[in-house]
């Protein structure tokens, strides 16, 4: 019965689906077991964890109502679970649909099994299907796969990850989503299996029998994995001695189907002890899959027959094999070394050794495998001790030897048509050159005319020209027969006695020879070397090799080379994994080959990453000296100082550094492009990658080092300490680039394309997490469009709450540098002043060198982060309104309104406004006084980047200027007359204004940055605070500063910007409520002058005092928000500022 591409055959295509299906979710296992969101990794006692009232195991089913009802009664668990929910539900569905395809997998199985049963499938049965080759293949494989995807599950998906994936789906999506939701949940319960530490007793049988699999079936089945061959391995293992490994694949299977069976390994010491000296006399390390391995006597300790019998054949077998493999171990080797200092390079030496090449791949596998089980690397307990490095150095030399040998014998198969064609003409030619010396036409004194010896040569060369390039019986034993008749003829006197005839006969009989020994060479050997050269089962224990291998090539970088041949052994698991996809005309195929493609292209990126590591450990040394000890060149250089400024001797150095890395590249760049499963991995590449990596580590530490300086709790920041940050960063970042760009020249990298690019995605990425504080759905690692499974952005913990990244720190020491405590914004000198002794707080000269240190990508990071910081602050703002409960005052307020532009008669009202807020005014003053703050630091930074933009990038800043002009110009004619001016494409406005904001070419205070609902009274008690603050008889102006200054309390600009910044994230009419508020009281002090405090001067005329304060406090809220003086008059009479000229 042939399955494969049989569609027709119901029973076998099935089944062949099945299996596929069942390879396909052991990937899925793997690759989503990368995904395992962090949140849920919490320990049972980590009672502090934020999740941990709200993420469940199992211990929610029973008592759903009551957790249900503490969530929802606590405001602050009920956020705690949205924000869990939006950050985390896309990947635990994902979760709880793999947990939900295991089930379906194994139910489909019974299903069929079921169909098996009752005939639904005409004459086919489980016993007819056991009789079949490829049928007890699959159905084996079936039930192999199940097993393995429940350990690969509980050993990549801890079982307290599972509970918890599984409850949270259900309190977020509901049970009802996830078919078989009960048998998912029992499936997925823990085993109380821990990763590194001991095995449960009795694990895994109650694990992999929680749904049951008919015990007729798992008998049937082990019956003919333990008497029969069923890959049909034992011919590529002719030794008896080999059986074991012949059987290895047959015996891991078995492994796993004796768990079905627990009765057998507990009760049956007859079948156990078969089982044992047939699978496993020679082998007690299993690896069950891709070199995950069990150790018999240990996972068999709790089953008595199980133990009995491996015990007894380790007792008798274990040391003798020991002993027997070390014996082998140097004598292959040497063979092996010896053959590759030989060569390959005639093509002779294959066709007459190539069966020796396969004894020797054979015996040396043998070897391989049984030592790279059985022994482990040092400093454990183990049996058989060896050392690693012995074991390496054959590894790698075997795996040289099978590349050689195969690469040997692709070059002869494709060579062999044309020789063999050669050879025939060649041979064919010399009898009909033999035939017409017998012909007696040719001068030739020493042979006389024989007819009969001409007819023979002439029958001989026709039968030589008949010979097929086909490895048949036929062929062969024609050149066998060819050959004896010529070797008889050579024995006749006439023939003999003739130099020339001699001679001819003899190159014919060595052409034959020659075809002869190209037919014993075919396309066969191709898979037979493959399948002796299986290298799967250490596809995990080679990771104890990573430390000898980096060794290896940081010692000689050339050792590369024979690195890529053990690299490419290692892709025999692509073979088993993707065989019965492939045969299924799966759509999985790809991405399967993807991720097993992926994990070997990712070993070899563990293994070469020491070179770029290396590299960086030079480059530390060239930092340092071109930091610290070579000095600037001046321009010019005075004659007797050129000794001092040669420094011939660091130079040297420097220069002996340089070599040094230029060697380490030379030999990863020696290995050539390689296919690694369906990956190609290109050296160059590679290595531009692990620089990049390296790059982007060493980037990360010095951010974090620097941004993130130890200090006390509650240590105020100083301008000094900012300068000291800044200072740090910027020589660390400056040395890093300049060493980088110079290392770049020596290993044909473009070093300032490598910084820019891998500089700014860091940048964006630190935004990009820090920016999670505020917002409810996360953006986690992976989910990032900064992140890279190849050059990974790791970031530290940090161990401050108030922050996550480094650029969370520094973005918080400016807001801490600039708070009311330390100064205020003064608009003469566009930054910080201490009011106080007129010291400057946070200046241009400081933002420069912040810019400088951190570079542009830095810069305009910061005025993103406080973006969000601001929006964060707004919401807030907002809510604290909301829970105040101001609707009381809208009678007020339309009053006032009503009135506009007369004033009220009495101060009654303005009264009750001011005691209403003068409670909470400094909470009030604080909240809006930072959010002006935090806008003004925006629009300074934003000024900065401007200006800079102007100063080095002018045609850049010219370009951005007229292309905003001229979208602007587009979506204003769109507006007049939509119909014939199209609007400019939204991915065409989203693209410029990134380079705008980058680039400074944007206004802060025009912007909204969070959508609020509608407060008909905000208006009304922005004015009341307003009004309150300009009340204040501590309140004074400063005239050399020109602004109002209240020490410690009040941030003149600062809150004139939070004023502006709050009522732009409402409706216009808010704003022409605020100043129609203002001018009303302005008017009502004009006309009550009494009720305005104390008279002061201003511009020689003595006024009240509070309406000084309101034409100041208009004029500079005019300025900075850049209102048109038209309207300002709509609401103050334009007489008021031309009597006061204030």
């Amino acid at each position: 019965m042939l399955f494969r591409s049989n569609r027709s055959n119901t029973c076998g295509w099935s089944l062949l689906t099945l299996v596929s299906r069942g390879s396909s979710i052991i990937a899925e296992i793997q690759r989503l077991s990368q995904y395992i969101p962090e949140d849920f990794t919490f320990s049972k006692t980590q009672v502090n964890h934020p999740y941990y009232k709200i993420l469940y195991d199992y211990d929610y089913f029973g008592q759903e109502a009551e957790i249900e009802k503490e969530i929802e009664s606590s405001p602050t668990l009920l956020n705690l679970d949205q924000e869990c929910r939006e950050t985390h539900i896309d990947i635990v569905i994902r979760f709880s649909r793999l947990f939900e395809s295991i089930v379906r997998y194994i139910l489909d199985f019974l299903h069929y099994v079921d169909q098996l049963n009752q005939n639904y499938f005409l004459q086919m049965s489980a016993e007819t299907l056991l009789r079949e080759t490829e049928g007890k293949q699959l159905l084996g494989e079936a039930v192999y796969q199940y097993g393995v995807m429940l350990l690969q599950l509980d050993y990549y998906i801890p079982g307290l990850i599972r509970e918890r994936i599984l409850v949270a789906f259900n309190r977020w999506r509901g049970s009802s989503l996830l078919l078989n939701y009960s048998k998912v949940c029992e499936i997925c319960r823990s085993t109380g299996y821990i990763k590194g530490q001991q095995i449960p007793t009795g694990y895994p049988i109650e694990y992999l029998n929680r749904i049951e699999i008919p015990q007729d079936l798992i008998q049937k089945l082990i019956d003919r994995f333990r008497n029969d061959d069923i890959y049909m391995q034992l011919p590529y293992y002719p030794d008896a001695e080999h059986r074991g490994v012949a059987l290895g694949t047959q015996g891991s299977m078995l492994f796993i189907l004796l768990f079905f069976a627990p009765n057998i390994l507990q009760n049956e010491n007859f079948i156990m002890r078969e089982i044992t000296d047939k699978f496993f006399f020679d082998n007690w390390m299993i690896p069950y899959f891709m070199g995950s391995c069990f150790d018999l006597n240990i996972v068999w300790k709790p089953f008595q027959a199980a133990f009995t019998a491996i015990s007894q054949t380790m007792n008798s077998n274990s040391q003798r094999y020991y002993k027997r493999m070390m014996s082998l171990l140097p004598k292959v080797h040497e063979q092996i070394k010896q053959i590759l200092s030989d060569g390959f390079t005639k093509i002779e030496q294959v066709l007459d050794g190539m069966e020796n090449y396969i004894k020797v791949i054979r015996e040396g596998n043998v070897v391989l495998r049984f030592l790279v089980l059985h022994t482990q690397e040092p400093g454990k307990k183990v049996m058989f001790p060896l050392e690693r490095d012995v074991l390496l150095a054959f590894l790698l030399d075997l795996a040289q030897f099978e590349f050689e040998v195969k690469t040997a014998l692709d070059d002869t198969l494709n060579k062999k048509p044309d020789i063999w064609n050669d050879e025939k003409t060649k041979s064919a030619n010399i009898l009909r050159e033999l035939a017409i010396s017998f012909s007696g036409t040719l001068s030739l004194s020493s042979l006389q005319k024989d007819e009969n010896l001409q007819k023979w040569f002439e029958d001989i060369a026709n039968e030589v020209e008949q010979l097929q390039n086909e490895n048949t019986q036929s062929n062969s034993h024609k050149i066998f027969q060819l050959v004896s008749a010529l070797d008889k003829l050579l024995q006749i006197s006439q023939i003999s006695q003739s130099i020339f005839i001699k001679e001819s006969v003899s190159k014919v009989i060595t052409s034959l020879k020659m075809l002869g020994r190209l037919l014993s060479v075919d396309e066969s050997f191709g898979p037979l070397i493959g399948t002796l050269s299986d290298f799967k089962y250490g596809f995990y224990i080679i990771d104890s090799f990573i430390p000898l291998m980096q060794n290896r090539i940081k010692n000689d970088p050339f050792s590369v080379l024979k690195l890529r041949a053990t690299f490419l052994k290692m892709t025999s698991l692509l073979d088993l994994q993707l065989i019965r996809i492939v045969q299924a005309e799966s759509p999985d195929a790809t991405s399967v080959s993807e991720h097993y493609s992926t994990l070997i292209v990712d070993f070899v990126r563990v293994v070469l990453e020491i070179i770029p590591i290396s590299i960086f450990d030079v480059l530390a040394k060239i930092i340092r000296i071109r930091t610290n000890v070579l000095k600037p060149l001046p321009n010019k250089i005075e004659r007797n100082k050129m000794k001092e400024y040669a420094q011939l001797e660091d130079r040297a150095n420097l220069a002996a550094l340089t070599k040094e890395i230029s060697i380490l590249t030379t030999g990863v760049l020696a290995m050539k492009t390689t296919l690694m499963g369906v990956i190609t991995v290109d050296p160059k590449e590679m290595l531009e990658e692990g620089i990049r990596k390296q790059l982007v580590q060493k980037i990360i530490r010095v951010l974090y080092y620097c941004l993130m300086p130890e200090k006390k709790k509650d240590e105020p920041m100083t301008l000094q300490k900012f300068n000291q940050i800044i200072d740090n960063v910027g020589k660390a970042l400056e040395g890093i680039q300049q060493s980088f760009e110079y290392m770049g020249d020596y290993v044909n990298l473009d070093g300032l394309r490598i910084w820019h690019h891998e500089y700014n995605r860091i940048m964006c990425f630190l935004v990009e997490q820090e920016s999670n504080r505020f917002l409810k759905k996360k953006i986690l690692s992976w989910q990032s469009e900064f992140q890279s499974k190849i050059i990974p952005i790791e970031l530290p913990k940090s161990k401050n709450p108030k922050y996550i990244t480094c650029l969370g720190a520094l973005c918080d020491a400016l807001i801490d540098l600039t708070n009311v405590k330390n100064g205020s914004y003064c608009e003469i000198i566009g930054g910080w002043l201490n009011t106080q002794n007129g010291d400057e707080v946070l200046g241009t000269k400081t933002l420069n060198k912040m810019c400088d240190a951190i570079g542009i990508e830095g810069t305009s990071s910061i005025d993103t982060l406080l973006s969000f910081i601001l929006a964060d602050k707004l919401k807030k703002f907002f809510k604290i309104f909301e829970d105040g409960h101001f609707g009381n005052f809208q009678g007020a307020m339309s009053q006032l309104l009503g009135q506009w532009p007369n004033p009220p008669k009495t101060h009654d009202i303005y009264n009750e406004i001011l005691s209403f807020v003068k409670d909470n005014n400094k909470k009030w003053l604080h909240h809006i006084c930072t959010i002006g703050q935090i806008q003004l630091l925006k629009v300074t930074i934003d000024g900065h980047m401007k200006l800079k933009c102007q100063l080095e990038a002018n045609s850049l800043h010219f370009l951005l200027q007229n292309a905003n002009n001229t979208v602007l110009q587009a979506i204003k004619q769109f507006y007049r007359d939509p119909t014939h001016n199209p609007y400019p494409s939204s991915q065409l406005i989203i693209s410029l204004s990134t380079y705008l904001e980058n680039c400074g070419i944007c206004e802060p205070l025009e912007k909204i940055f969070t959508m609020s609902n509608s407060y008909p009274e905000m208006s009304y008690v922005l004015f009341a605070i307003t009004l309150l603050i300009l009340c204040n008889p501590k309140l004074h102006e400063d005239e050399r500063l020109h602004m109002l200054v209240y020490p410690n309390s009040y941030q003149h600009y600062e809150f004139i910007v939070g004023i502006i910044t709050i009522l732009r994230q409402l409706n216009v009419q808010h704003t022409y409520a605020y100043l129609t508020f203002l001018g009303q009281y302005a008017n009502y002090l004009l006309a009550n002058p009494s009720n305005g405090g104390k008279k002061e001067a201003a511009n020689d005329i003595m006024v009240p005092r509070n309406l000084k304060f309101i034409v100041i406090f208009v004029k500079d809220y005019e300025a900075l928000s850049k209102c048109p003086r038209r309207m300002i008059d709509s609401f103050i009479s334009p007489t008021i500022f031309d009597f006061l000229s204030i």
